[in-house]
């Protein structure tokens, strides 16, 4: 990582930091990293060090989190693209050519 990138991550964990400790919701801190501009990745490493966990357990959070929906449906869809473009070239087994 950058030192710029772990600065903005050290800076929102700071910001971030009386969000957790106010109401311990997984839900508002990532509705406050939200709308404090911090997406993806480095809202993922803010969670694990907020949190104090690690990565699995904060891509949980920040992937339920009802503010992150698009964030969610996009990860989905990337996931899902691969198979469904080997589904349309590939015939159905028991499929002549």
């Amino acid at each position: 990582m950058s030192a710029g990138r772990d600065a903005r991550i050290a800076a929102a964990v700071e910001r971030a930091r009386p969000v957790r400790a106010a109401s311990g919701d997984t839900d508002v801190l990532q509705a406050f990293l939200k709308e404090d501009g911090c997406h993806g990745a480095e809202a993922t490493r803010v969670t694990m060090a907020l949190l104090g966990c690690g990565l699995r357990e904060a891509a949980g959070a920040y992937f339920r989190a009802p503010c992150r929906r698009g964030e969610r449906e996009f990860h989905n869809a990337a996931l899902d693209a691969p198979a469904a473009a080997a589904d349309e070239v590939s015939p159905s087994p028991g499929s002549r050519p």
